[in-house]
């Protein structure tokens, strides 16, 4: 496990941060909120990319619940806002902060659902196909579908573009299907990437724990799910993804696709968080058929 230590100087800097990034959220054409809308969505934005993620809420038809949130960069990262332990580089840190603020306006917030999604997202083919399908609104009607049919103890975070996982029918359960959308919701051994996902109030409170930073964002969420924190799944086919093409990376030289090789018909691959301290809890996880595998 990893030491949660926590300072009080650490979390004073993070809200000195929020405060004076705040005017960057007053963005004309979105925070027109609907108020019957069961999510807000957090869009994680470096201001230079300020347009891109306003045209695309808006041909998504997700504007009305958009507000922007900015990212902070490594410039505002403070030692004390570092676990000594910590191997990450600074934009890294830098990058894993920004989620970690936004999870703090959520909380602040009256809402109990939020998707946050980082700025160089794009839809996937499945996404665009949805749309081409059952309308423009599509992606607001599926998401919303799953909020409100969601059973009490089912999932605290959902990955919308994951990557990196082993697909494999015994690697990952099927939980929820939406045979109307060709969609379901399944656990897996290891959903990474956190361009976009669902969170509650639960599993903002419980990533919180990441202060000071000690894990990137997706790492951050993997983990508290094999810990038994928080209930992790994700939605496949994956409905966002990341594209350096559109800016470039300043973290990864690729962008992913959902779903991996699986080496050996394996689950898992040397280095992949779960394979050897996690093993038990994954194969419990994902309901048992990992176990042997």
């Amino acid at each position: 496990s990893f030491p949660h230590s926590r300072t009080p100087a650490a979390y004073m800097l993070v809200f000195l941060l929020l405060g004076l990034a705040e005017g960057l959220s007053q963005v004309p054409g979105l925070n027109r909120t609907k108020e019957n809308s069961p999510y807000h969505i957090y869009v994680i934005t470096m201001p230079a990319r300020k347009e891109h993620v306003m045209k695309s809420l808006s041909e998504l038809e997700l504007a009305d619940a958009a507000k922007l949130h900015p990212a902070i960069t490594p410039d505002n990262v403070e030692p004390e806002q570092i676990a000594e332990e910590s191997v990450l580089k600074i934009k890294e840190t830098a990058c894993a902060m920004s989620h970690w603020t936004m999870y703090q306006k959520f909380l602040q917030s009256g809402q109990q659902y939020a998707i946050v999604i980082e700025d160089d997202f794009i839809p996937t083919e499945y996404a665009k196909d949805l749309i081409e399908d059952h309308g423009d609104s599509a992606l607001t009607t599926f998401i919303s579908r799953i909020i409100t049919e969601r059973k009490e103890d089912s999932w605290d975070l959902l990955n919308l573009a994951r990557c990196y996982d082993c697909c494999m029918a015994k690697c990952q359960n099927v939980k929820e299907t939406y045979e109307d959308f060709g969609a379901a919701l399944v656990t897996s051994p290891h959903p990474y990437c956190g361009t976009a996902y669902l969170i509650n109030r639960k599993a903002a409170s419980v990533m919180s724990g990441n202060m000071p930073i000690v894990r990137e964002t997706d790492d951050n969420m993997l983990y508290y799910g094999l810990e038994g924190e928080l209930n992790y799944m994700s939605v496949t086919p994956r409905l966002f993804r990341q594209s350096h093409s559109l800016f470039g990376s300043s973290l990864h030289n690729d962008a992913p696709d959902e779903c991996k090789e699986c080496a050996n018909q394996q689950c898992f691959a040397p280095g992949d968080m779960g394979a050897d301290d996690y093993a038990l809890e994954v194969a419990e996880w994902v309901g048992g058929n990992l176990l042997g595998a």
